[in-house]
């Protein structure tokens, strides 16, 4: 196999601006690298100037069928993105500050197939893009909202009224969600496995009812400083949710021993559990949830101060598969 015909391998092992120098070196190579295997995912985090690389690479025709685009942490503009192919799947925008719904608006307009978007601490974009990309982009199963804190019950809404095959939903420090926007959630977003709403003080209850009513098949759950959540709501949780390995209740203030009991009594699947900074637990709590989770390999009892003994050594007799005592900083 010739170079030139070996193209579709260089370029996994090139950066974007390298390969486009190398479609300067011959008419051969710039042919060549019209293939569509070229081009398959662009990852342009650590390009020095990466919205003048993806420029070059829309008007050139390269990009015509990309399915990945990562922007992770690149300096790029709304006028950096105005062109998009049609046939991408996968979008990271992750810790593009600059950027706002006009570039969702370009999304909602090019990329009908898209799967997955990450648009982790978008302090710029508001409900109006979120809408217009849950509109026209059905087929999400992947959504990291993370940090995107101007988002309002309204995103939910429409992610949940419009993408119904979300699995993976995180809307970590979306601190104006409510428990209105999560109960959207819940009744139509049935095939969620993974959902985040770490540092969404206003929720409670109604959250933990909604999510154990309707997400069967739940396995990792965030609701760290949950200040309106009761032992009510998470024995509902519990109750819903049993195949829960993930659940964080760091800062969730108002907890006592009866949460455990019913995490012991209904979430045998557990592997990592962080009750961080809850002081209403004791030993008799402990000990209900050491009969029910024996599969704990990660345990959070920092700031715990109802128990009597939080050691590694104790922790461990408990649960002898427990390797990790800290998980939230």
């Amino acid at each position: 196999m010739s170079l030139v015909e070996s193209a579709p391998f260089l370029c996994r092992c090139l950066s974007p601006s390298d390969i486009l120098h190398l479609s300067m070196t011959s008419r051969c190579w710039n042919q060549r690298l019209h293939d569509p295997d070229c081009w398959v995912e662009i990852d342009l985090r650590f390009e020095q100037h990466p919205g003048t690389i993806w420029k070059h690479l829309t008007a050139s025709g390269y990009a015509k069928f990309t399915k990945s685009i990562n922007f992770q942490f690149c300096a790029i503009s709304n006028d950096d993105l105005q062109s998009l192919p049609s046939s991408l799947t996968a979008i990271n925008l992750n810790g593009c500050r600059e950027i706002d719904d006009s570039v969702l608006l370009c999304i909602s307009d090019a990329c009908q197939e898209l799967e997955r978007i990450e648009l982790y601490w978008n302090v710029r974009i508001t409900n109006m893009g979120i809408q217009a990309v849950a509109e026209s982009c059905n087929k999400l199963t992947y959504v990291n909202l993370s940090g995107c804190k101007n988002l309002t019950d309204s995103s939910l809404r429409a992610l949940s009224s419009q993408c119904l095959l979300i699995r993976h939903l995180d809307c970590t420090r979306c601190e104006r969600v409510t428990d209105v926007g999560v109960d959207a959630v819940a009744k139509n977003l049935t095939q969620l496995t993974y959902l985040n709403f770490y540092a969404c003080s206003q929720l409670g209850d109604p959250t933990t009812t909604a999510v154990g009513t309707h997400l069967k098949l739940l396995k990792f759950f965030d609701i760290c400083g949950g200040r309106y959540l009761t032992d009510a709501g998470v024995q509902q949780l519990a109750e819903g949710c049993t195949h829960l390995e993930s659940l964080n209740l760091t800062w969730c203030v108002n907890l006592r021993d009866a949460s455990l009991e019913a995490l012991g009594r209904c979430c045998h699947e557990l592997r990592v559990l962080s009750l961080h900074g809850i002081q209403g637990f004791t030993d008799i709590g402990l000990q209900a949830l050491c009969r029910g989770c024996p599969q704990l390999e990660a345990l959070d009892v920092v700031g715990c101060s109802g128990l009597t003994n939080n050691s590694p050594n104790y922790l461990t007799s408990l649960f002898p598969k427990l390797q990790t005592f800290k998980i939230h900083s």
